[in-house]
């Protein structure tokens, strides 16, 4: 495997990572007495969240070739 097709499968594991966060953070915000609406807003913030650390994470360990 090349380190593109490696990128791109760690990046979509982040993504389903993240998805399960931004889902487990809705639930529980639900569960927690919030609306539907502020539930989901919850669960965006979270997923967001999430993702932006796993791309910077990802970035941050990716290699980087010298000029």
């Amino acid at each position: 495997m090349n380190g593109t097709a490696v990128r791109a499968i760690w990046f979509a594991y982040m993504m389903l990572v993240s998805a399960g966060v931004g889902v487990s953070g809705g639930v529980l915000s639900f569960l927690g007495g919030a609306r539907v609406a502020n539930a989901v807003l919850t669960a965006g913030g979270a997923f967001a969240a999430a993702a932006t650390l796993g791309l910077l994470i990802l970035a941050f360990l990716s290699e980087r070739k010298a000029p």
